[in-house]
């Protein structure tokens, strides 16, 4: 069958439920996806038969403000009646690197990129990406927490306190962006990821603060029958070691297995030592690795 590659249109919203639910949403609902960035594989008939998908990463943000790589995440998705899939994948893959050539063309003295994050087992998925002039940027490894083990507790400074956090409106985000940015350099997670994120099945944020201010965070949120995740962990630089992260991360894993869930996982960059050293002194196990990979120019 003949396929061609054209712009997304609004019209192509009903197809692409059909395709996946989970990406239906994220087109829809999403300000991390772009219109401009997503591409279509359809037939003579006009009908959808895949997508493909450039996705603003936190860093997209701050392209104004801070000198670093300025990454889009991606996603391609097929239908299940096509057969060759790599061939397509190709033609999606090409399309979206012409269109970063073309974000390029607006912002030439800084510098684009792509990132993917394949399993290390999955060679076949890095041999694809290493042949569009991917590179193997980094180790991000993954950890688990087996929650049938005993959860240790922690003390904190008696004017630090940890709460469920409700992002209710636009303050309660810039009050978490705010300390989110402190602890990392600037460069907060998405505001449309997280938005979003609010709306996934078992998500909750809890934070520690001092007084009205936030000083660490910690969120969860499903990942299959038995395992959610333990992600988006920080403590601003002013409030670090005074066990914040301990504790943020010994609550939820307590709420965890109150509510019978098996493992809690988390990812963090491979050179964040400090990190790592975390987690391993709280329980947590090495799961799996995941393969950076960048496209950059």
């Amino acid at each position: 069958m003949n396929f061609i590659i054209r712009n997304y249109k609004t019209e192509d919203l009903d197809e692409v439920f059909q395709m996946g639910q989970f990406l239906g949403l994220s087109i829809q609902y999403n300000g991390d996806y772009k219109a401009e960035n997503i591409f279509c594989l359809v037939d003579k008939e006009d009908h959808l038969h895949g997508i493909g998908c450039l996705i603003l990463d936190a860093t997209w943000y701050v392209i104004d403000e801070i000198d670093t790589i300025h990454l889009m995440n991606y996603k391609i998705q097929l239908n299940e009646n096509i057969t060759d899939t790599r061939t397509y994948e190709s033609m999606l893959m090409d399309r979206l690197i012409e269109r970063l050539k073309e974000i390029k063309t607006i912002y030439p003295t800084k510098t684009l990129g792509i990132c993917s994050y394949c399993e290390d087992k999955d060679i076949s998925d890095m041999e694809f990406l290493l042949s569009k002039s991917f590179e193997m940027s980094g180790v991000v490894p993954v950890f688990k927490y087996q929650l049938s083990k005993e959860i240790p507790s922690f003390e904190l400074p008696e004017d630090i306190k940890i709460k469920e956090y409700q992002f209710t409106d636009g303050k309660a985000m810039a009050n978490y962006q705010k300390a989110n940015k402190d602890a990392s350099d600037g460069i907060a997670d998405s505001e449309p990821e997280l938005w979003f994120r609010t709306g996934a099945p078992e998500f909750k944020c809890y934070v520690a603060t001092a007084g009205d201010e936030i000083v660490g965070a910690i969120s969860t949120w499903f990942i299959d029958e038995g395992h959610s995740a333990t992600e988006n962990i920080f403590v601003t630089k002013e409030y670090r070691r005074k066990n914040i992260a301990k504790k943020l991360i010994t609550v939820v894993l307590t709420e965890l297995k109150d509510n019978d869930k098996q493992i809690a996982t988390l990812s963090t960059k491979g050179t964040n030592k400090n990190a790592i050293k975390l987690y391993q002194s709280l329980g947590y196990e090495l799961f799996y690795n995941l393969v950076e990979m960048h496209y950059v120019i």
